[in-house]
């Protein structure tokens, strides 16, 4: 169809197209002497590859959407045959007029099928590329649901004799749980200094980003056909130009529904693959290179050509290169405002392709886009607006030099709003001088539904460090806030059934203690109420620098006396006592092995002659005492804990239980620390001395 109508340009016709029109369109679809002729010429020329029947339907749909008149299939044909009847031949007639044409006139066939072999190849890369786009979704789509169907039925406890394969074990201690080198969560880095701080992708993510990434490769540089002397474009170097440009522009747009799904709060992918957050936000990200790098080479290969056939200048004031540009350099802003320029962007997208065709993937894009902000909006108005209390936590002034201060927020919690263990949400902070146009991520403890606590409350407990943390402990310690209004969004993240192992085991370290929490707090109350003899056993075992991180949770540890949860609390840097003054009674704690504590009574040394002093001990007696309720039922233990020592205890202990079958491991702690736990497990795994069990790895820790 458009090898005819393109031949029909060549002549001069009797007809003057009104102004504000496309005359390529409005002539062709307008002037019956030319509409017969195309007509006429898409019938000689109609094959197996593009039947006459398609010819009319794409030429009827441009002259609506182009040359402003609505044509039918069936008038179109009447018109081709009342063409035959004045048809001339410009090759039989060496003195035929070629200006102001009144008359339907036969093409140059030659010519006409060399420009239909230019348009197959010309539509066949548009065609190629949207293909090409369908099947990397097509490929998440397949590897997202293969995998959800193995992590749910490993969930659930379904074919626990297929759980429990060596070879299994041998695959997830190869393939799904190492790191890629030595971090994941920990920043790499080269003689000391972190030169590269975002998550670096594990094993096993490492292996399906990689098949994408080839896939990606091979969808952009194959299956370009090219001739001689191309009619459209000319050279092959032309050509070339001219179908790369076409492909990784349009294949760029095809990535652009995947970036909205894997990268939004609202991601229904995370329950259907049973994948945590983490893993998403790296998919996201490395999807938005691949996205961004086509971008680039698209406009980098188009400008290259037009400067090649001498029509950059012009291009320059044309609407779609402006939008182009403009979408281009939002794509490389993006994540300095996120907001604005991704709306920004996507409208550049449409209005660049919006008169060429393939706006229904911006179109569609900016439907998840609009549904993830509206439900966001709905998750915010389900839980309104809340007085949150703010408390902060001091450590003790001999350890204020190892111990950084806490803040802990709780929010008042609608009695219809739900949480499960490990979920975060995101915070708004209504106040002027804490950015209210922001929001925070945090993981929450919900204490409502593990213990039935009769005062609905979530607990957030911040640990000022740097950048917004920080920032909304100095709000708080100069103005004395105590409290202030809160927007809650979520909750958000990915929900591991850890109640449905046989033996659960705790990791934690420091402040990433409320998601492990609510996973021991939620596995006890699936039990029958003080159900301890139960076979089922749970132990937490948490790092702290130095006690005073009993002030700040000491409220939730106490709900554990007289459940089934073991827990173990070790000291790494505090003093477990208040030295005396007099130098013979001081001890070292460098030169003290780690040991058990069972007694609290040389916490509460006392000297009334220095009133600063009793105001330290008032606040170790505070402590002391919390430590004292605490020991009844948590091992304090001083020094580090061993956590390949441990795991090796526990799966001995497992083996003696004929009941137990699955161990589930949480870790959630500094960076380093679940790296290391990662990587010992994978380590311990690839022994395949633990045919017995199936353990698996729940990491909490949320990098944003």
């Amino acid at each position: 169809m458009f090898s005819c109508l393109t031949a029909s340009q060549e002549f001069q016709y009797d007809f003057v197209p009104p102004p504000d029109v496309i005359p390529f369109w409005y002539i062709a679809c307008n002037y019956e002497p030319a509409l017969g002729s195309i007509v006429f010429c898409m019938d000689s020329n109609a094959d197996s590859i593009c039947p006459f029947s398609n010819s009319l339907e794409v030429l009827a749909l441009g002259c609506q959407t182009q040359g402003d008149r609505t044509l039918t299939q069936t008038y179109l044909m009447e018109s081709g045959k009342n063409a035959t009847k004045y048809m001339k031949n410009p090759a039989s007639d060496p003195d035929f007029n070629f200006t102001q044409l009144t008359t339907p006139i036969m093409f140059n066939m030659s010519e006409v099928v060399n420009k239909k072999d230019a348009y197959y190849n010309f539509f066949d890369n548009l065609d190629d590329s949207t293909k090409f786009g369908d099947f990397t979704i097509i490929y998440w789509g397949v590897l997202l649901i293969l995998i959800g169907l193995f992590n749910h039925i490993s969930a659930h406890n379904y074919l626990k004799s297929i759980s429990l394969n060596s070879r299994l074990n041998q695959w997830k201690a190869l393939v799904v749980l190492p790191t890629l080198s030595s971090y994941h969560l920990n920043p790499a880095r080269f003689r000391g200094i972190a030169f590269f701080e975002a998550l670096l992708p594990l094993r096993q993510e490492t292996f399906v980003l990689i098949a994408y990434i080839l896939l990606c490769v091979y969808y952009t540089t194959s299956n370009y056909k090219v001739i001689a002397n191309s009619p459209l474009f000319g050279s092959p170097y032309r050509q070339y130009l001219r179908f790369i440009s076409d492909r990784t522009g349009i294949f760029a747009f095809t990535q652009l529904p995947l970036l909205i799904l894997f990268g939004g709060r609202n991601n229904i992918l995370m329950t259907i693959s049973g994948l945590p957050f983490n893993t998403f936000i790296i998919f996201h990200k490395w999807i938005s290179r691949v996205m961004m790098l086509c971008a680039v080479v698209h406009a980098h290969q188009f400008v290259i050509y037009l400067e090649a056939t001498g029509t950059f200048r012009r291009s320059l004031g044309e609407l779609y290169f402006q939008f182009g540009e403009l979408a281009l350099l939002c794509c490389l802003l993006i994540m300095s405002c996120t907001f604005f320029l991704a709306f920004i962007f996507l409208v550049g997208c449409y209005f660049h392709v919006s008169k060429i065709g393939y706006s229904e993937w911006i179109l569609a894009t900016l439907g998840l886009w609009i549904l993830d902000r509206v439900w966001r909006f709905v998750n915010i108005y389900r839980y309104g607006v809340q007085t949150a209390q703010l408390t902060v936590f001091h450590p003790h002034s001999t350890d204020s030099n190892r111990e950084d201060p806490t803040v802990k927020v709780s929010i008042p919690k609608p009695a219809t709003w739900k949480s499960y263990p490990g979920c975060f949400v995101y915070l708004y902070f209504l106040d002027p001088h804490l950015k209210f146009w922001e929001s925070h991520p945090f993981t929450i403890y919900d204490s409502t539904d593990q213990f039935g606590d009769p005062t609905p409350m979530i607990n957030i407990y911040i640990k000022p460090k740097c950048g917004t943390t920080k920032a909304i402990y100095d709000q708080i310690m100069s103005r004395d806030i105590t409290g202030v209004k809160v927007l809650v969004e979520g909750p958000y993240g990915h929900r591991a059934h850890t109640e449905n192992y046989d033996q659960l085991l705790l990791f934690v370290g420091g402040n990433g203690i409320p998601g492990p929490f609510s996973h021991a707090a939620r596995s006890v109350s699936a039990l029958p109420y003080k159900d301890v003899e139960s076979f089922k056993k749970v132990e937490l075992v948490w790092s702290i620098k130095t006690l005073s991180a009993l002030n700040w949770f000491y409220d939730e540890l106490i709900q554990l006396k007289d459940t089934n949860v073991s827990v173990t609390v070790y000291v790494t840097r505090g003093d477990l006592s208040l030295a005396d003054d007099d130098n013979s009674s001081t001890s070292s704690n460098n030169n003290i092995e780690p040991e058990i504590l069972t007694e609290t009574s040389h916490l509460l040394k006392d000297d009334t002659n220095n009133k600063s002093k009793k105001r330290e001990v008032s606040s170790i007696i505070t402590i002391a005492e919390k430590f004292h309720n605490l020991s009844k039922f948590v091992t304090f233990i001083r020094g580090r804990p061993n956590f390949e020592k441990k795991l090796d205890q526990v799966i001995n202990e497992c083996s003696q239980a004929s009941k137990i079958t699955t161990i589930g491991l949480v870790a959630c702690g500094p960076s380093l620390m679940c790296d290391n736990i990662r990587n010992l497990v994978a380590h311990r795994l690839s022994r395949n001395d633990t045919g017995k069990f199936r353990i698996d790895l729940l990491e909490e820790l949320q990098v944003w």
